[in-house]
């Protein structure tokens, strides 16, 4: 819990108060926040989330909310110019420890001949919604740009996959036979069933959409590992 505490401590003192100091500089606050969030505002009541606003599932989650109110409460109260970008599942070329980029790295190593062509994986039943990194990073531009001060995005792919889904897509584009075997050191004792955010406002006020589907992501990333000595 201390661990969650500094990363609010943190976040108000290396993003907020520093701009206060600078008087006109941005501050934007990213938050991954792991739940299912809609675009309703999250009131707090006894220390509870009110209202389909919230639905925390772990205590990072928690950490990430702290950050989302506290970008707004000093927009509010000290008129720093805050936009808050929630960022949601998010891979790409180069990406490491996330289910696409595991899949392609030890795809790409079994066709270069490096490692047997058995494929070891966790849970494939959940579903996420896997932003490219390019939309990403534009969707971070836009926000600052366009985005309204004091409000809160959430930055996240149009639909939702299964894991098993992505990992069919990986094996199909990079036309290799492989064996799937799940192992133990993989699964994780809590695993969201879902996670995925609705981006119906940063869309309205910034113009903003993803353009890359997942099948281009994982061919960029299958690209990239294939190149990588």
């Amino acid at each position: 819990m201390r661990y969650r505490g500094d990363q609010v401590r943190g976040a108000v003192t290396v993003r907020l108060e520093s701009p206060a100091d600078l008087g006109t500089r941005l501050g934007i606050d990213r938050a991954q926040l792991q739940q299912r969030i809609d675009e309703e505002a999250v009131t707090l009541v006894g220390g509870h989330a009110a209202g389909r606003g919230v639905r925390l599932l772990q205590v990072a989650g928690i950490s990430k909310v702290c950050q989302d109110l506290l970008a707004r409460e000093y927009f509010l109260d000290y008129k720093i110019p805050t936009v808050n970008v929630r960022l949601f599942n998010t891979t790409g070329p180069g990406k490491t420890n996330d289910a696409p980029s595991d899949f392609v790295r030890q795809l790409a190593r079994i066709k270069k001949g490096l490692q047997a062509p058995v494929l070891e994986v966790g849970n494939l039943k959940p579903r996420r919604a896997f932003l490219d990194v390019s939309d990403a990073v534009r969707g971070f531009y836009l926000a600052a740009s366009r985005g309204k001060r004091g409000e809160a995005y959430n930055l996240c792919a149009t639909r939702t996959y299964s894991i098993q889904e992505i990992l069919r897509t990986a094996i199909r584009l990079c036309g290799v036979k492989v064996q799937i075997r799940p192992v133990s050191r993989l699964m994780r004792p809590s695993d969201e069933k879902i996670i995925f955010g609705s981006t119906k406002k940063i869309r309205r006020d910034t113009g903003w959409k993803p353009l890359c589907s997942l099948e281009q992501t994982l061919e960029s990333m299958l690209e990239y590992w294939q190149a990588a000595p």
